[in-house]
């Protein structure tokens, strides 16, 4: 694994800054894992049913769910089919109790998915699951893991945002604001073009991208779906628990310490310089959601 500094997810500060989401993760304002996670599962039932897949009285054997936070689409998927063992890998503690509190028989690993292939070193998974982890691990590198804990025949669900999310404000951003930033930059120490750079860094840059690279790590897509999600934030408290609160920003938030205090002077700042103004409150745009189910071949 490369040792960039949005990729060393061992560190003590990162693991505290990480484990600190397990308050709010389970809130899902929007429903955007709830509706991803569904489509996944949608999309594993038409597996079963379609192809030659013959899984006696829905037995998926392993499940090794890489990034499994607390634990909702293993908690889901147990509503549909039988799994031998469950498998929970994340890097917050937190997160794999409340998991383990929903699941009785989970088997926990805490760890960055970096490190996947060190804990199976033979490949066991019937299905392995991850979703919403490549922002902020490359992806690239994670698939040529899960290649050699996968066995032929096995299943992989993937759901992940692209490059393409919040395109819109990224652009106006850019355009109309990133001159102003120079005081936040001078303050706060922030820079704006990075901070969107880190954002970006390891997300796919779309459905494409995405499904070339796992065909070329050895598996074939079954079903491949782009989700879009409209966010629109009506008031300055909703954007705070979706920015700061939300899970979707913890890459940039870590790699620049930003805390409450320089959250709330970011946001003061934007409002003063009237971003995010639109007839459907401060903030509308569109998050793109890729779920793509494969087979090992």
């Amino acid at each position: 694994m490369p040792n960039s500094s949005l990729s060393e997810l061992n560190s003590t500060a990162n693991v505290n800054y990480y484990s600190n989401i397990h308050h709010h993760f389970d809130l899902d304002s929007h429903n955007i894992f709830a509706n991803s996670q569904k489509i996944a599962i949608k999309q594993l039932l038409g597996v079963i049913h379609s192809t030659a897949q013959i899984l006696p009285d829905n037995n998926l054997g392993v499940v090794v769910d890489v990034g499994c936070g607390t634990g909702n689409m293993l908690l889901m998927l147990n509503s549909y089919f039988t799994c031998k063992k469950f498998f929970g890998v994340d890097l917050s503690s937190e997160m794999l109790n409340i998991a383990k509190s929903k699941i009785s028989n989970l088997i926990t690993i805490c760890d960055s998915a970096a490190n996947i292939a060190q804990h199976f070193p033979l490949p066991i998974a019937g299905l392995l699951i991850s979703h919403f982890i490549f922002a902020y691990i490359d992806y690239k590198n994670l698939l040529v893991q899960f290649s050699k804990i996968t066995k032929p025949g096995s299943l992989l669900s993937i759901c992940s945002t692209t490059t393409n999310t919040f395109a819109n404000t990224k652009n106006d951003f850019i355009k109309n604001l990133l001159p102003k930033m120079r005081l936040i930059k001078f303050f706060l120490g922030i820079d704006g073009q990075d901070a969107i750079n880190i954002y970006s860094k390891f997300m796919p840059q779309n459905i494409h991208d995405l499904q070339i690279e796992i065909e070329q790590n050895g598996y074939k897509i079954i079903n491949a779906e782009n989700l879009h999600f409209t966010i629109t934030l009506k008031t300055w408290r909703e954007a705070w628990s979706f920015f700061h609160d939300g899970s979707w920003f913890v890459g940039v938030m870590k790699q620049y310490k930003v805390n409450k205090f320089k959250m709330f002077c970011i946001f003061n700042f934007l409002k003063i310089a009237g971003l995010f103004k639109n007839s459907n409150g401060i903030f509308k745009d569109d998050m793109e959601i890729v779920v793509i189910t494969a087979i090992r071949v």
